[in-house]
């Protein structure tokens, strides 16, 4: 599943959000599960769009405007959909 491949760059491209606005990172709480929500560990919207960039770059693909809407990116589970999705 692309989920278990995956994990790590998603999860890297979670903290380097993070890390362009000087927060504190999660990585004592990162998502536990595919299906948990980003925003209830604390990223803000303007941290979501730093994510769409950074999914953008590390997976080499280009979001369509229609795809970008806050559910695609509120869990990894969503995130791991769009990019399969984006990637066929």
């Amino acid at each position: 599943m692309l989920w278990r491949l995956q994990r790590g760059r998603l999860n890297d491209s979670i903290h380097r959000s993070h890390q362009r606005r000087r927060r504190p990172i999660h990585k004592e709480r990162p998502p536990n599960s595919p299906q948990q929500d980003l925003e209830e560990l604390g990223m803000t919207s303007m941290e979501m769009v730093n994510l769409m960039l950074s999914i953008e770059a590390e997976f080499d693909l280009t979001i369509p405007s229609s795809k970008l809407v806050p559910a695609n990116f509120r869990t990894i589970q969503n995130i791991d959909a769009l990019v399969r999705d984006l990637a066929h």
